[in-house]
């Protein structure tokens, strides 16, 4: 019926965002923008507590894909751990004096090659879980004594994200890059087509992420 065809689209997305979240767990970080987006359009088209039963039913499965992987880590690890042990490791390479954006310095460096001797030292002590711990206390003892110079490497970081990192294009011919920005481009285009789409679309359902 037209309440199980909505249903199983719920639990299709769960299907997604769970190995979604086995691949890149900062996915999680777009998840409250998702559920807003499908509450919006559902609330108003099923009701909400059809909308709230259709969220708890994706979660649910979410939940389930990942915990196995979750449940391993804590078996493993011997305390509760999250998705990757490099989480420390990676808020520090973008939060020490040569981060630059990325995982290398401007000339190509790689990040960890720059700590000092004694930092290296320190972590070599260390196990997997520590080092990701020592990682993070470095990091946010960087990050709280230069605050400014902290939001000017997360501007960095965005645009290496989203854009080009300083080292893009030092491994490989130049032209393999301009036909990258190319390419990207055209898909930033088609991103705006269809936030354009959206925005003059009277009916917002039409152009949902989840057919209700």
């Amino acid at each position: 019926d037209g309440e199980g065809y909505r249903m199983k689209h719920f639990a299709i997305s769960g299907l997604a965002l769970g190995f979604a979240l086995l691949s890149r767990a900062s996915v999680l970080v777009f998840l409250p923008f998702g559920l807003g987006w499908i509450g919006w359009h559902a609330f108003a088209r099923i009701g909400t507590r059809k909308t709230l039963l259709g969220i708890c039913v994706m979660l649910s499965i979410a939940g389930l894909i990942i915990a196995p992987w979750l449940i391993r880590n804590n078996r493993l690890y011997g305390r509760p751990f999250h998705f990757l042990s490099i989480g420390g490791y990676v808020l520090w390479i973008g939060n020490n004096p040569h981060a630059s954006g990325s995982m290398s310095t401007v000339e190509g460096t790689p990040i960890l090659a720059t700590a000092s001797k004694d930092f290296l030292t320190q972590l070599s002590r260390f196990s997997e879980l520590e080092q990701n711990d020592y990682f993070r206390r470095e990091a946010i003892a960087y990050m709280t004594a230069h605050p400014w110079r902290t939001v000017q490497l997360y501007g960095k970081k965005l645009l290496a994200f989203w854009w080009l990192s300083p080292q893009s294009g030092s491994w490989y011919p130049r032209l393999w890059l301009r036909l990258y920005q190319v390419w990207y481009v055209g898909l930033l285009l088609f991103v705006g087509v269809g936030f354009w789409a959206v925005w003059v679309n009277k009916d917002w359902g039409r152009v949902s992420i989840i057919p209700l």
